[in-house]
């Protein structure tokens, strides 16, 4: 919804007396997950891997507290799912994915899983879904400033603190948010001969802070992001081996900076980043390897509103520059720019409420993407009760949602240029999916008792789907020519209680993910379950 109001709320105080400009979000039909921040309260000083693999709604793969954390969304691998910051997809461009042990969940208030076709609005690698941080500031109406500290502590070595800290000056807004973390991983364990020992040369350290700084103007939001942040890990040894010395070294520096303005009925949001990350890999004194890669990127968007008819037009672009070990001498580079057009029909109050259609068109290193639609219908199929102080305003009501587009993903640098096996000749992906879900609430009473019941059913079908396997003695990417994801998703909750709230949440959720088609003869992989990804 593209819309224009005064800042103040519960968040920003009423002194500010500025514009917020706020953007409809192109996601109608779409399932969508917010995490709050209770869940990164009570994993103060823990990871966005341990939110969401205590949340249910995804799979991470953890090698360990602390150590390598992949996601697998609605059966798709970790390069089909994106993670944006401040409008910017953080997923690194060798590998293609995000290790979520690194991302900090005393940095953030907040999260949004959007879980189905969101290719045209989330780009390229959003074949499974994405994933959104928010960093938002944590003034309150009538607050001038405010501090706040977290520690956490635990077996085998864990301890952690945080701080928050948030300023506001008459316009402007300051947040600056430091974190420190560290686990020996120092558990004891059974070796392959039935020895009992202790883990040693597991631990990690990961340190850093986030800043930002907010201008509200009277036609005008601006805002600057600074996240820094090192990690020091030791690599554990496998059961079966001695001793172990490798270690591993991340460090990144991301600036996100966000504009917005509003004219006469017009809507402009530009953003400008530049990321910096590095990895080294370090096996022995005299052996090391990893990379370092530098990502400038930009985007614009304009929006207008037409009667109940909003519209958007952005266009992006981005120049990366890689240096990394494992390919031939010399800096690889990547440029990609793309360009959108959205609109949405809103009808509130109406039977069928909201209407979007999204087309995107992509650019990545010369190859041109095929036409990326999304369109998503959303509404309410029974509303019963008068208006109230509780829920929705309803006291039973039945909501629907469908959604449905095409999805791609090209492949990543280490995919085109990893030695030995890099497949300069691979495809990107593309396929299309969807998904329907039905919302069942009743509310109860007059203190915010509840009752719902979430059921999704989606499908997706990929073609030339990117897979490393073994092949000629090392392992190398293959487009495999066909995959087919397909399951149900049902959530229910309920919350009773008028001083002492009781909240429970149930999930139950079953994925298949099958490779259909071959390019092998008697491939006996047909009908069968992805290897790597959890069913």
């Amino acid at each position: 919804m593209v819309k224009a109001q005064k800042v103040p709320d519960t968040a920003h105080s009423p002194e500010l007396n500025a514009v917020e400009i706020v953007y409809f979000n192109h996601t109608n039909g779409i399932k969508q997950v917010h995490i709050e921040h209770d869940a990164f309260i009570y994993n103060n000083g823990r990871s966005l891997a341990d939110i969401l693999r205590n949340d249910g709604h995804v799979y991470i793969k953890q090698y360990g507290p602390g150590q390598l954390s992949t996601i697998s969304m609605r059966g798709g691998n970790a390069s089909q799912t994106q993670l944006l910051w401040k409008g910017f997809n953080l997923n690194n461009l060798s590998v293609g994915q995000t290790d979520f042990s690194l991302v900090p969940a005393a940095l953030f208030n907040s999260v949004t899983l959007e879980m189905g076709a969101a290719g045209a609005t989330g780009g390229n690698g959003v074949v499974a879904g994405g994933i959104t941080l928010n960093n938002s500031h944590e003034i309150f109406e009538g607050e001038k400033w405010n501090l706040s500290a977290g520690m956490n502590t635990g077996s085998f070595g864990r301890f952690a603190g945080n701080l928050s800290y948030n300023q506001k000056f008459r316009n402007i807004l300051i947040s600056f948010k430091p974190f420190y973390s560290g686990i020996k991983n120092d558990f004891p364990y059974t070796d392959a001969d039935g020895n009992k020992k202790t883990m040693t040369h597991a631990s990690v350290l990961n340190y850093g802070g986030l800043g930002s700084v907010e201008f509200y103007l009277k036609k005008h939001h601006l805002s600057v992001d600074t996240w820094i942040q090192s990690t020091h890990r030791e690599i554990p040894a496998a059961i079966v081996e001695a001793t172990h010395v490798q270690t591993q070294d991340d460090k990144t520096r991301k600036i996100a900076l966000n504009h917005a303005r509003k004219s006469r009925g017009w809507f402009y949001k530009n953003r400008l980043g530049w990321f910096y990350d590095k990895l080294d890999f370090i096996q022995s004194p005299l052996l090391t390897s990893g990379y370092i890669t530098h990502n400038f990127l930009a985007e614009t968007v304009s929006s207008w509103k037409v009667q109940n008819f909003n519209h958007s037009v952005a266009i992006n672009a981005s120049m990366a520059f890689s240096e990394n070990t494992g390919y031939e001498a010399g800096v690889k580079q990547l440029f990609r720019g793309s360009i959108g057009y959205f609109t949405e029909l809103s009808r509130p109050h109406k039977k069928l409420t909201c209407v979007s259609l999204a087309l995107k068109e992509e650019l990545n290193a010369g190859t041109v993407s095929i036409p990326i639609l999304q369109t998503g219908i959303e509404g309410h199929l029974l509303r019963l009760g008068k208006r109230g102080r509780w829920g929705s305003g309803q006291k039973t009501f039945i909501n629907y949602k469908i959604n449905a587009g095409t999805v791609y993903r090209f492949p990543t640098l280490n995919d085109r240029y990893w030695l030995p096996g890099g497949n300069p000749f691979l495809k990107p992906e593309k396929g299309y999916t969807g998904n329907a879900s039905l919302i069942f609430r009743q509310n109860i009473g007059q203190n915010r008792n509840f009752i719902e019941i979430d059921f999704t059913h989606y499908e997706r079908y990929v073609y030339d789907w990117i897979m490393w396997q073994p092949r000629n003695g090392y392992w190398t990417p293959q487009n495999l020519l066909a995959v087919w994801s397909r399951g149900n998703e049902t959530e229910m909750r309920f919350e009773f209680g008028k001083k002492i709230k009781y909240h429970s949440k149930w999930l139950f959720n079953y994925t298949l993910s099958t490779q259909e088609k071959s390019s092998l003869e008697n491939d006996n992989s047909i009908g069968r379950q992805l290897i790597y990804t959890p069913m």
